[in-house]
């Protein structure tokens, strides 16, 4: 039975208007619970079936969701390594500076934090 879209809050049984019951609160969306007074049908909301965008029949679409995915992924990775980057150069510039500190000091204690951390990690991961 077909709806017609200006009697969508109408009974499609008999033509009166209906009164939201419930809400139904969604990711993306809000869906509707109406009933009619007269006859105490329940109309639920037309419910439409959400596409899913790799299985819309057109592998031209999914390609290119997928490469944008990819592509933002990526935008995302080059942004944070070169933060990290930066940061690190900061940071070893102010310490061999402010606190008189030689590189190669600074080096050394880089990499026995480096260490450090990976132990901890490693050991974190192992305990159930």
């Amino acid at each position: 039975m077909r709806v017609v879209a200006d009697q969508i809050d109408h009974c499609p049984y008999c033509r009166t208007r209906v009164e939201i019951v419930c809400l139904k609160f969604r990711f993306s969306s809000v869906a509707t619970l109406s009933a009619c007074p007269n006859c105490a049908m329940i109309v639920p909301e037309a419910q439409q079936k959400p596409t899913d965008r790799f299985s819309a029949g057109e592998p031209a679409n999914a390609v290119a969701a997928l490469w944008n995915g990819f592509r933002a992924r990526l935008r995302h990775s080059w942004a944070f390594l070169v933060a990290a980057v930066m940061t690190a150069a900061v940071l070893r510039h102010t310490i061999h500076i402010h606190a008189g500190i030689a590189p190669t000091q600074i080096r050394g204690g880089a990499l026995a934090a480096a260490i450090v951390l990976a132990l901890v990690f490693a050991v974190k991961k192992r305990r159930p």
